[in-house]
């Protein structure tokens, strides 16, 4: 379908399907930034794995790095997925394990709310993801441009915190107290009521630490040295972007 903009009327339509749209769009965008002399070095995006293969046609020397706001969000739907569990499933027990013991140790495991698990049973419920999102967004913004800050801390979350332990040797959260608020009237930083110990569910707390994992093995791919982390709402390419001169003979 094309619009009443006089400017594309010389351009053909797309043939294609939708979804592979956007890769050839940027394939004509870096074709021209090609011809005009430029050397992409990295290119911020959100997961098309379309306009990837094609930035890495165009500029094989180049980086394709990820938004840190598209990342947190995917964090957040995998977590959504993970709280309807109640047990692992074999492809993603072999997925996730690298041995035979891990996978019978994954099999294991189980809801502790199994069999009345549901999807807002507590273990994983849309406020406790809500607060793992962002929980991952300050972990991603506190690192500045330091990508294995972020991969320790992410697996600091997903190893300890998630299994209450909450001090370690080494390290200990930072960011809570000792115990949890029952009266919903404490602040975070002045705890008055007596409260309660934090309690966790050893599958969800293991789901959890797997996909902490999986962020933290991919901190490279989201945190440039450069530029940090970028969301696809930042004017973030202009550092990246440099003219190569050209040669005349």
């Amino acid at each position: 379908m094309r619009g009443e903009d006089a400017t594309t009327a010389d351009i053909p339509l797309f043939d294609g399907t939708a979804k592979s749209a956007e890769g050839y769009g940027f394939e004509l965008i870096w074709d021209e930034l090609r011809s005009d002399g430029f050397e992409l070095h990295v290119h911020w995006q959100d997961g098309d794995s379309s306009s990837e293969k094609s930035f890495d046609t165009f500029f094989p020397n180049g980086k394709v790095m990820y938004c840190g706001g598209h990342v947190s969000r995917a964090h957040g739907k995998q977590l959504e997925t993970l709280s309807k569990m109640k047990t692992f499933t074999p492809d993603f027990m072999k997925r996730h394990s690298t041995s035979e013991w891990e996978y019978k140790e994954l099999e294991k495991l189980k809801c502790h709310c199994e069999p009345r698990h549901k999807g807002n049973c507590g273990c994983l419920s849309p406020k406790t993801v809500k607060q793992m999102k962002i929980n991952h967004f300050a972990a991603l913004v506190q690192s500045g441009n330091e990508h294995t800050l972020y991969a320790r801390r992410m697996q600091d979350l997903g190893k300890y915190h998630a299994r209450n332990i909450h001090q370690w040797e080494g390290g200990k959260c930072d960011f809570h107290g000792e115990r949890r608020c029952t009266c919903k009237k404490c602040s975070p930083a002045d705890m008055k009521c007596t409260g309660e110990p934090y309690s966790t569910c050893p599958f969800h707390s293991k789901a959890y630490e797997i996909e902490c994992y999986q962020r933290a093995k991919k901190s490279a791919d989201v945190i440039h040295p450069q530029g940090a982390a970028a969301s696809m709402e930042l004017p973030f390419l202009s550092p990246f972007l440099s003219h190569r001169r050209k040669i005349h003979y």
